[in-house]
This record gives C-alpha cells, structure tokens and sequence, in this order.
C-alpha cells in the first residue's frame, strides 16, 4: 500500500495497521522533504525503525519521487539514488541493522515482485 509517508497516514498510525494486516507499507516520497503534506526523511525513519521494532520488517518496501517532472506538479530533481546514499545511511546510523537493511532493500521487493505460477 502505497503513500503510507503522507503526514496524515503517519498520524493515523496506518503504517503499522497495514503491515499488521500482512501487506506491504510502502514509504514512496524518500527524499521528499519540503512538502507539508509529507514526512520529512528524519521521520520516514522513525516510521522504518518503528515497523522494524514490531517486526515488520519484511513488509516494508521503500522508494522515491525521484520523477524530475511530471505534468501538472513543479519540478523535483532528486538523484535516483538517494534511497541508497543518503537514506539508508540515515537507518543504519540510527541502528538498522544491515540484515534488515537487506531485507528491506532485496528481499521485500524480490517478494513484491515474484509472480507464482503454482496450480492450485
């Protein structure tokens, strides 16, 4: 499910309902950090770390509006890599662990994205 980074989602605590409930939380604005409506990366973090305590770290999927432009919105250029280079940083500073860091970011997108075409 996506958007869960919305500051309204965050208050709600939905993160944490979605993840219990056996779906993937996806955190999809990682690097936004000037927009009201969304949590900062400081807080994306706190989101992560929190699912993680529960153990839910195998629903957690991550990502970033990395989109440079897209119709209608303003202009966003954020490097496609910052996931990578300065987010999970922030984690594994914060005390993710690097299983979970590989977790997060191999094998939850691996199981996202895995079709199964086992007969019933």
């Amino acid at each position: 499910m996506g958007v869960l980074d919305r500051r309204d989602a965050a208050e709600s605590g939905a993160a944490l309902e979605v993840a219990r409930r056996g779906a993937f939380v996806a955190l999809d604005h990682v690097g936004l950090d000037d927009d009201v409506a969304y949590l900062t990366d400081r807080e994306r973090a706190a989101v992560v770390l929190e699912l993680v305590e529960a153990g839910h770290a195998d629903r957690i999927i991550l990502s970033s509006n990395a989109v440079g432009v897209a119709k209608g919105h303003p202009a966003y250029d954020l490097p496609f890599g910052h996931v990578l280079t300065a987010f999970v940083p922030q984690l594994l500073a914060q005390g993710l662990s690097d299983e979970d860091a590989c977790r997060i970011l191999e094998d939850n997108p691996r199981a996202l994205l895995t079709v199964s075409n086992k007969a019933e």
